[in-house]
């Protein structure tokens, strides 16, 4: 994990994969907007939790159904 985190590997993440850094001291892309300018979409968390085996069994229906598996 730290050689992932750390700022040479996020330094070739960001430069290579146009990915933002999860480190502070690694500069994004200036094309990217600014992390505020971002809508950032957030659920309710209880709902999440009290779905999650529901919902994950209906993407496995899903899956199976597209895929013939």
């Amino acid at each position: 994990m730290d050689f992932v985190t750390g700022k040479a590997s996020q330094t070739v993440i960001a430069d290579s994969l146009d990915r933002r850094s999860v480190r502070k001291d690694v500069e994004a892309a200036a094309y990217l907007p600014d992390k505020e300018e971002i809508h950032m979409i957030t659920a309710d968390e209880a709902l999440v939790n009290e779905k999650k085996e529901q919902w994950q069994n209906r993407f496995v229906d899903i899956f199976r159904e597209v895929s013939g598996k």
